[in-house]
């Protein structure tokens, strides 16, 4: 099972950007419970506001997401509801710098822990800054989508550290927009706009990264930058040596030993435990949490009997599954996780 100390900025941004495109794709009349389902996801778990996905399961949300989706503004109108306080931490340490330059270095320095794909880069000269913004996702046509909704919400951010709407000298983006819908993300940037550009960036006078932020408050940034560093660790840990680990395991299906899995990593068995107990997390824990993901997508996306996914995942008898089952999800069985779920 995942460990509970993943930090919470990455569950609260994401999971407020995710809830908020399925809010919109209801109102186009999209069913989404489906992709929910087909993704693996419990829609109960989208009640929790400290969701936290799997990156595989962000990613087939997002593709679905884009698929079914009939507005071409979608990623740009959720993006401009993302405030400050869903930055968590790193929201509130970036407010608490001195300055604006202070705080995008803040935010490129933490970047990982919005999204562990997140990457964020300042460059400047004497008359103009680059702050270039490259998405956790090269997929097609979940790409544009993100590119949208991740630029969206940091143009927010750098007007809710101001206090007021950020100047900007032009904005390039790498996804393709339709000429027809240019006009919207001029308004929208104050701006403008250059589609099919070589890289994603907000460029603007260098002058205004001395600009003072109204919010400064030196020991509360002290504090901020402290747990942000923490929490990166955290996540550079998780999303290392753990999320290979995933993704052996997904390769293979589950089936693979902590020998094996050494052996593939060139290390010791005794070694890699070391490293994964560092990380917080055992081999156990995440072959559990794999079968766990596993068994709730089968449960939730397909109509197989408990009894044939049993077999399928390589249980001996259905009632090894089921307490397996129970065990990974306090107490449920995978009858009446299917039955609330898909009945709620």
């Amino acid at each position: 099972m995942p460990h509970d100390d993943h930090p919470q900025a990455i569950a609260l941004w994401y999971s407020f950007e995710i809830q908020s495109l399925f809010a919109a794709l209801r109102q186009q009349g999209v069913a989404t419970r489906p992709m929910m389902m087909a993704a693996g996801v419990d829609p109960k778990a989208f009640e929790n506001p400290a969701l936290r996905l799997t990156t595989e399961q962000e990613l087939r949300l997002y593709q679905a997401i884009a698929q079914a989706n009939t507005d071409p503004l979608l990623g740009l109108r959720v993006g401009a509801t993302m405030t400050l306080s869903h930055y968590g931490v790193l929201g509130l340490g970036a407010a608490s710098c001195n300055t604006l330059g202070e705080a995008l270095e803040l935010l490129v320095t933490y970047a990982a822990i919005l999204s562990p794909g997140l990457a964020l880069e300042l460059r400047r000269d004497d008359e103009q800054a680059v702050w270039r913004i490259n998405p956790s996702t090269e997929d097609q046509p979940a790409l544009a989508l993100e590119v949208d909704a991740t630029m969206a919400s940091l143009y927010r951010l750098l007007s809710d550290l101001l206090l007021q709407p950020m100047t900007l000298t032009s904005v390039s983006m790498k996804k393709d927009i339709a000429p027809v819908l240019l006009p919207a993300y001029r308004q929208h940037y104050g701006c403008p706009v250059t589609a099919s550009a070589e890289t994603n960036c907000f460029i603007f006078e260098s002058a205004l990264l001395a600009t003072r932020l109204p919010l400064a408050a030196p020991q509360t940034l002290r504090l901020m930058a402290q747990i942000c560093y923490n929490q990166l660790k955290t996540v550079q840990a998780d999303y290392g040596l753990v999320a290979a680990i995933r993704h052996y395991l997904d390769q293979r299906d589950g089936v693979a030993s902590i020998e094996e899995l050494a052996r593939h990593f060139n290390q010791s068995s005794r070694t890699l435990r070391r490293h994964l107990t560092q990380a917080g997390y055992s081999y156990q824990s995440l072959s559990d949490e794999y079968r766990f993901n596993k068994a709730k997508q089968l449960l939730l996306s397909t109509a197989q009997s408990v009894e044939s996914i049993a077999l399928n995942m390589g249980f001996s008898d259905v009632r090894s599954f089921r307490e397996a089952f129970k065990r990974w999800s306090n107490g449920q069985t995978p009858a009446n996780f299917r039955r609330s779920s898909i009945g709620s």
